[in-house]
């Protein structure tokens, strides 16, 4: 969990590999603070990425790179939920599994909110992305890899 109201941010967080099973969340980051990993692995977790914030705290920035993401089939929850967190989240080069069929990107609030989805595959499954009225996403370079043609959608 990273959290911490007071205004003033400097430095750098960060981290290299983190292993992310049977957890709820995965990563919690509250209060508009910012992050960094570059090798983030989910399996069989309850949610991926829970984001809080606060309109009035400086914009943050989460940006996260991994292998592979499998949120468990008995987790009814977001993949990713987003809760008032003002700034950016970036996250790709995942393969998304079919343990969970949908995995939901999921915005809430009035905080000015950026999501950007890049360079992931999606195996038999695919994104469901939900934005408040401030959201914005980008999709970029992503594939969806589906067995049936009817979710081809």
């Amino acid at each position: 969990m990273v959290d911490g109201k007071k205004p003033e941010r400097s430095g750098f967080l960060g981290g290299g590999v983190r292993l992310g099973t049977c957890c709820d969340a995965s990563l919690w980051v509250m209060d508009n603070h910012s992050i960094v990993f570059s090798d983030f692995y989910v399996e069989s977790g309850q949610q991926f990425v829970k984001m809080e914030g606060d309109g009035s705290l400086p914009a943050g920035r989460v940006v996260i790179g991994g292998a592979k993401l499998e949120i468990d089939p008995k987790a009814d929850r977001n993949s990713i939920e987003i809760n008032n967190y003002k700034g950016d989240l970036i996250t790709g080069s995942y393969q998304y599994y079919p343990g969970n069929p949908l995995h939901k990107f999921t915005q809430t609030g009035d905080a000015p909110f950026a999501l950007t989805l890049w360079g992931s595959c999606f195996y038999n499954c695919k994104p469901q992305i939900t934005l408040g009225s401030k959201g914005s996403s980008a999709t970029l370079g992503n594939n969806l890899v589906v067995l049936d043609a009817k979710d081809n959608n």
